[in-house]
């Protein structure tokens, strides 16, 4: 279990929070994030909820991690919902 689990309980929150997330970082506003994004999108996702202590290289593993754990419609980029269900993805794999 990951050390972002908490984040997990608490559904609403969460898709709220990554639903602005993904409005940020999808900057060619064409309803898709790309791939390289998520690593900002990913911290900047975390620093709202006040976790602040994740060290690069963990997350980019678990990006990774998270990214073979979910299916994608387009191999490079994602749309909101698909942002959700890696993010929930992510938090399980992070250690």
């Amino acid at each position: 279990m990951g050390k972002y689990q908490h984040l997990a309980q608490g559904h609403e929150a969460l898709k709220v929070t990554c639903d602005e997330t993904f409005r940020k970082y999808d900057l060619r506003r064409d309803c898709s994030l790309e791939h390289s994004d998520l690593k900002y999108a990913i911290k900047d996702l975390l620093r709202s909820f006040s976790i602040c202590d994740f060290i690069d290289e963990e997350i980019e593993e678990s990006i990774q991690e998270a990214l073979k754990k979910i299916k994608l419609r387009n191999k490079n980029k994602m749309d909101p919902e698909e942002f959700y269900e890696f993010t929930k993805a992510f938090i399980v794999s992070h250690p």
